[in-house]
């Protein structure tokens, strides 16, 4: 397309789109590194990697471990891995079930909290939270199988300002410049240690409970929507 030309027609030659790859890296990056806190420790394993290099990565992270193979809808072929004797069964498991033959182990967080918070942003960079949204399951048991709540009842005041202000760090990091983003966050109940599990930079299945929960939709028409939320408290 370059050679033809297409890219200088648009106005988009190499060094933007260069410069949008690098962006998209730094991004990247950052989510996936944050400050080193508030994040599980992961490690990746390549089909034909020895046995022991794969024992070294279990022992590094501990039991029980989250296997996921790489590109998989619905986590198939992933599991759970109790016990060194199930570590191997998994692992291979997941590494046929992937089409690049790669899995991710990852630090597990079984049993801790979860919870969700609905984001809004516009272009002024002014932020919102939409709703907060807490699981009666604990991790381990999928989101969309679990029973939720919002907003969310267990969080002292302390708590819930902490996981806003991640929230807000993360959507402008992150670059959704507009609209809303759904991120999800792991507390462990003993200590309060949070987890930043995922982030879905789009509307999503909460975002149905959370239009429904504060009368705002983000789902829909948001113009109108805060319209009615202003004329209703004036």
């Amino acid at each position: 397309m370059q050679l033809r030309g297409a890219f200088g027609k648009i106005q988009c030659g190499i060094d933007r789109r260069q410069s949008g790859r690098d962006q998209k890296s730094r991004r990247q990056r950052t989510f996936q590194e944050g400050d080193g806190k508030n994040r599980c420790e992961s490690s990746r394993i390549r089909s034909g990697e020895q046995s022991h290099g794969r024992r070294r990565n279990q022992k590094k992270l501990g039991l029980p471990l989250i296997v996921r193979p790489a590109f998989t809808l619905g986590g198939t072929g992933g599991g759970i891995a109790y016990t060194e004797e199930t570590f191997e069964e998994v692992v291979s498991k997941g590494l046929k079930a992937s089409p690049i033959s790669q899995v991710l182990l990852e630090e597990s967080v079984l049993g801790w909290k979860e919870f969700e918070l609905e984001v809004m942003r516009d272009l002024a960079d002014n932020v919102v939270i939409i709703c907060s949204i807490e699981n009666i399951d604990p991790m381990g048991v999928h989101t969309g199988d679990s029973i939720t709540v919002a907003p969310q009842q267990t969080l002292s005041d302390k708590e819930y300002q902490n996981l806003r202000d991640m929230s807000i760090a993360i959507i402008r990091e992150i670059g959704v410049e507009t609209g809303g983003s759904n991120i999800q966050f792991a507390v462990n109940p003993a200590n309060g240690d949070v987890i930043v599990i995922e982030m879905n930079p789009r509307v999503s299945r909460s975002s149905a409970l959370a239009s429904k929960s504060d009368r705002i939709s983000d789902c829909k028409d948001r113009r109108s929507s805060f319209h009615r939320l202003y004329v209703r408290r004036n």
